[in-house]
């Protein structure tokens, strides 16, 4: 097709192709000044994306963890804190892509969207609608969201069972099932049913 032909012109594997398909649509269809714009704006949303979460992390690691676990003044300023995590965590970022390929949008969906979907999503719909979720179950929940996705990824092989099979979808009803069962089993040692957040 003429998309095969465009996106694999300049070299490409058309079976990677999806990872440029719009930087390379942007060059050979547009004029070069809409071109410009449209890499320039590609470039300002991952700008902006990496921007927010190095501060959310670099927030979460001072305030949640270091002020909590290690700090006794948890009021305290931690400009400094927070710039050195920064700085760790983008530095890490960078030795890990240097000299490797990473086809992002996999990434993305394959552990960002499928970790975030299975640790927070089952504990946000039971903590909601369901009043005998505890805090212990949704500490197990999430901590199952978190691992099932990636143990799935790394472990199983759809080539050998010819069967492609979404780890969201698994993680998130791990979690679920995981979250409903420590409820179940914690709620007389919590002192009867309580929302997750109570």
């Amino acid at each position: 097709t003429w998309g095969t032909v465009l996106l694999g012109g300049d070299g490409v594997d058309p079976a990677a192709a999806s990872e440029k398909a719009l930087v390379l649509a942007s060059i050979h269809l547009l004029p070069e000044v809409l071109a410009g714009l449209v890499l320039a704006a590609v470039l300002a949303a991952i700008c902006s994306t990496a921007d927010s979460q190095l501060v959310v992390a670099a927030s979460a690691a001072a305030n949640d963890l270091y002020a909590r676990i290690f700090a006794k003044d948890r009021a305290g300023n931690h400009v400094g804190k927070d710039r050195a995590v920064v700085f760790v965590l983008g530095l890490a970022a960078v030795l890990m892509v240097m000299n490797k390929e990473y086809e992002v949008y996999k990434l993305v969906l394959t552990y960002g969207w499928a970790i975030f979907g299975a640790a927070f999503g089952p504990q946000l719909i039971l903590a909601l609608l369901w009043r005998g979720s505890t805090y212990a179950g949704c500490v197990a929940g999430m901590f199952t969201g978190f691992v099932v996705p990636i143990a799935w990824q790394l472990t199983y092989d759809s080539t050998e069972s010819g069967v492609e099979i979404y780890n969201l979808p698994l993680g998130f009803a791990a979690a679920l099932a995981v979250h409903v069962l420590v409820s179940l089993t914690t709620r007389s040692s919590d002192g009867g049913s309580q929302p997750a957040d109570g």
